[in-house]
């Protein structure tokens, strides 16, 4: 009885231990650092006298910015393995480095701290990629910083876009770009549609946000959107100082959040599943009007190769503008219906795809191009744009509600780091028997 009370004592007093992290060891590339109380100190660094450029490729800062641990913070031991998880997932989806680990150096003397050993690989930074009828060219990690650049050029985008996620070492965000939808169609989630500025636009946005943590990041998009393709403009407008061009301003606050289903046993590591959401509130002064949308997805690991993804959204506007189900990337109804029928006031759309993976090939050994099929389904119940809900004491949410659906069937190619391209294509059928071929240039949600 002794022998086991004094068992079950102890594996009580371990499982309510708590530890606390002391220091964090950085590996880049030839650069080694020891982040500790202290701040950020240089162990090692390339020799010049060896042929080496001793210019860090990545400053210590930006590798930080992706981690779940920091000296002082304190948890049991099983809660720091998950965050060590966590940090080399976030850091091998960053696009930074070709492999990345983050470890826990048992410890030798303190029984209540730990030592984080982080490696990482830089990787290569030159972005190739495009979408639907454009092309996408940019360099990330700009700098050593985690900063990038972007420039699109095609059919329906056209444009530039920069980003800092870290300045002057704090979780800020800041951002701006300028583009021009156009001449093609492209849709976008932010667009108005329902008023009168046209798919064919410019349009400059400016973006401040700030990580609350590594996977939760709020912000606000400001944004002007300007017609330049009026079919008519009469000679009184401009007689009387008016422009002859549309603009609409949008001030659009959004929250961002990611996360990673950790397994509690480490043997269970290299299959975990993701889940996100997004919430974005557009408000258009001017009009006035307003919007507001927020989706939620989960991609969960049924095998190795094969995933369950699942998407949900519900949004909400006023009568001047309105939402597309058409023609929106990653949230459409991907089967026979028209532009008109798909435009809502308000509506709510769910999403199921299995995805299996086929094969991954390189291409001249630097490549990767994976190969992927999957089945969906599509559903959506909405308003249809331009209806008031309750307009009239007879009225009832049944008699304006209608719906919409799609089942079908595709393909997805898709180029990792380096290149980030992806190409998706697929056909669906509704109930109806009506079927739509697509191409989106996404890698899915």
């Amino acid at each position: 009885m002794l022998i086991a009370t004094q068992s079950y004592a102890n594996e009580s007093n371990q499982n309510k231990q708590v530890v606390s992290i002391s220091r964090v060891r950085l590996e880049i590339g030839a650069y080694t650092y020891l982040w500790d109380n202290d701040g950020i100190q240089t162990i090692d660094k390339a020799d010049e006298t060896a042929g080496v450029d001793n210019t860090p490729v990545i400053l210590p800062e930006t590798i930080i910015s992706f981690l779940s641990v920091y000296p002082g913070k304190t948890g049991k031991p099983e809660d720091i393995e998950r965050w060590c998880r966590e940090s080399e997932l976030r850091l091998q989806n960053s696009g930074y480095v070709y492999t990345a680990s983050v470890q826990i150096i048992p410890p030798r003397k303190n029984p209540d701290e730990r030592t984080i050993y982080v490696s990482v690989s830089p990787g290569f930074f030159w972005r190739f990629g495009g979408g639907n009828a454009y092309g996408v060219f940019g360099k990330d990690c700009i700098g050593g910083k985690r900063a990038s650049f972007r420039i699109y050029a095609g059919w329906n985008q056209n444009g530039m876009s920069y980003t800092n996620s870290h300045i002057a070492g704090l979780p800020l965000v800041a951002g701006a770009s300028l583009f021009l939808y156009g001449p093609g169609e492209n849709t976008t989630l932010t667009d108005a549609a329902g008023n009168n500025i046209a798919a064919n636009r410019l349009e400059a946005t400016e973006t401040v946000g700030w990580f609350i943590q590594p996977d939760i990041l709020i912000g606000i998009d400001i944004s002007e959107a300007v017609d330049l393709f009026q079919d008519t403009t009469t000679k009184s407008e401009v007689s009387n100082g008016i422009l002859p061009i549309d603009t609409l301003f949008s001030i659009q606050p959004f929250f961002s959040w990611n996360s990673y289903s950790i397994p509690h046993d480490p043997n269970r590591y290299g299959n975990e599943s993701d889940s996100g959401f997004l919430a974005r509130f557009c408000l258009f002064p001017v009009l006035p009007a307003a919007k507001g949308e927020a989706s939620g997805f989960l991609h969960w690991r049924i095998l190795p190769e094969t995933t369950l993804a699942c998407k949900a959204s519900i949004g909400a506007a006023t009568r001047a503008v309105s939402f597309s189900l058409f023609s929106v990337e990653d949230r459409s109804i991907r089967s026979g219906y028209t532009r008109d029928e798909l435009s809502t006031s308000a509506f709510l759309y769910s999403s199921l795809e299995l995805r299996q993976k086929i094969t991954t090939i390189l291409i001249l050994q630097v490549f990767p191009l994976t190969l992927q099929t999957f089945l969906f389904s599509d559903m959506a119940g909405f308003i249809p744009a331009g209806t008031t809900i309750f307009a009239s004491p007879e009225d009832n949410l049944q008699h304006q509600l209608q719906y919409a659906n799609a089942w079908g069937a595709g393909l997805r190619i898709l180029f990792d780091n380096p290149v980030f391209a992806y190409f998706t294509f697929s056909y669906g059928l509704n109930h109806e028997g009506k079927g739509r071929f697509l191409f989106y240039g996404t890698a899915g949600f």
